[in-house]
C-alpha cells in the first residue's frame, strides 16, 4: 500500500489544564490551593462563552515503519456484515455512493461520467494508534479535567473512500440532485474509534461519519512527498452522545518507506457549544505569573 495516499484528521486546541500546587503557577486554581482535580465552578464572563460537556484532544506524532501502518487492511473480525451495512448506508444516503455490503474488500463506485472512487476498509497500524492527550468529560467525574494522559489510545477502523485524479461527483444528502464535484485527493469516510485505557480495557466506542469531505493536498515545498489533510466528522459516542471532530495533519513518506505522521484532533460534545449545559460545570483558572 502506498501510505502517502492516506492520512487522517486533526486540529489543535488548548484544553482545560490540571491544577498545580505553586501559587505562581499560571494554571493554579483559585487561591493557589493544591488539588488533584478541578474544583472551581466555571465562569463565563463573555457572551456565548462556555464549556463543552466533553472535550477530547488526541493525535499522533510518530515515524511508523512500512509494516506497521499508517493504515492496514481492516481485520476480518472487525469488518463484519453488520458494520458494513451501517457504514455503507451512510455513504449511500449522504454521498450517493453505492457499495456492496456482501463484499468485504476494496470496491469501486462510479459517478454519472464514469469516474471512479476507491473504497478501502482500513485500520490504524500498530505503530500509528492515536494517543489521547486530554479528556474533560464534565458529567463523568472520573474523566473530568484529565491532562496530560498516558497510555490511553484510540484505535481506528473505517471505510475510506478516495477520489482519484479525475475528480468525482457525489449526490445524496450532501450533493443533492444536481451533484457536487469533489476534487482529486478528496477523502470521505465512515468508521469507528475504540478508546482503551492503560490496561487495554474498552472505555468507549465512537462512530464517525464525514459531514464535510476531507481535503488532501500535497505540500509542493516539502523535501519528501508530504500530504496535508483536514477532517470534519460527526461523532456518535456510547458515553457522550453526539458531537463533532475536527483535525489537521501531515503525512510524509520517507526514502526508506516509513511514514512520518503529525496529526492533532479535537473532539467535542455536543456539536454546538450553545447546546451544552453550563450549570454546575467545574473548571481550572488560568492566571498570569507574578510580575506580568
Amino acid at each position: 500500500m502506498h501510505s502517502n495516499r492516506f492520512g487522517l484528521f486533526a486540529l489543535f486546541v488548548a484544553l482545560t489544564q490540571s491544577p498545580m500546587a505553586a501559587a505562581d503557577d499560571p494554571l493554579a486554581t483559585r487561591g493557589g490551593a493544591s488539588t488533584s482535580r478541578a474544583e472551581a465552578l466555571c465562569e463565563t464572563p463573555w457572551e456565548n462563552h462556555g464549556v463543552y460537556d466533553t472535550t477530547i484532544v488526541y493525535g499522533i506524532d510518530e515515524v511508523v515503519p512500512p509494516d506497521e501502518g499508517p493504515f492496514l487492511d481492516m481485520d476480518p473480525e472487525r469488518n463484519t456484515l453488520e458494520y458494513r451495512e451501517r457504514a455503507f448506508k451512510f455513504l449511500r444516503d449522504y454521498f450517493g455512493t453505492e457499495f456492496d455490503v456482501n463484499v468485504a474488500g476494496q470496491q469501486f463506485a462510479f459517478d454519472d461520467m464514469g469516474r471512479g472512487v476507491l473504497m478501502w476498509p482500513l485500520k490504524t497500524g500498530v505503530g500509528s494508534t492515536h494517543q489521547v492527550y486530554a479528556v474533560d468529560a464534565q458529567h463523568v467525574p472520573r474523566m473530568r479535567g484529565k491532562f496530560p494522559l498516558t497510555r490511553v489510545a484510540l484505535r481506528d477502523d473505517g471505510y475510506f473512500v478516495f477520489v482519484g485524479a479525475e475528480g468525482f461527483t457525489v449526490h445524496g444528502e450532501y450533493g443533492g440532485e444536481d451533484g457536487v464535484e469533489l476534487p482529486p485527493g478528496t477523502i470521505f469516510l465512515a468508521g469507528e474509534y475504540r478508546m482503551f485505557d492503560g490496561k487495554d480495557r474498552l472505555v468507549d466506542t465512537l462512530r464517525y461519519f464525514s459531514r464535510i469531505p476531507s481535503l488532501s493536498v500535497f505540500d509542493p515545498g516539502a523535501p519528501v512527498p508530504t500530504q496535508l489533510i483536514t477532517i470534519s466528522c460527526d461523532i456518535e459516542s456510547d458515553l457522550f452522545g453526539t458531537g463533532q471532530v475536527r483535525g489537521i495533519g501531515s503525512l510524509a513518506v520517507q526514502p526508506d518507506g516509513s511514514s512520518d505522521l503529525d496529526f492533532r484532533y479535537v473532539m467535542h460534545f455536543p456539536t454546538r457549544l450553545g447546546d451544552a449545559e453550563q450549570a454546575g460545570k467545574r473548571c481550572n483558572t488560568l492566571r498570569a505569573p507574578r510580575g506580568r
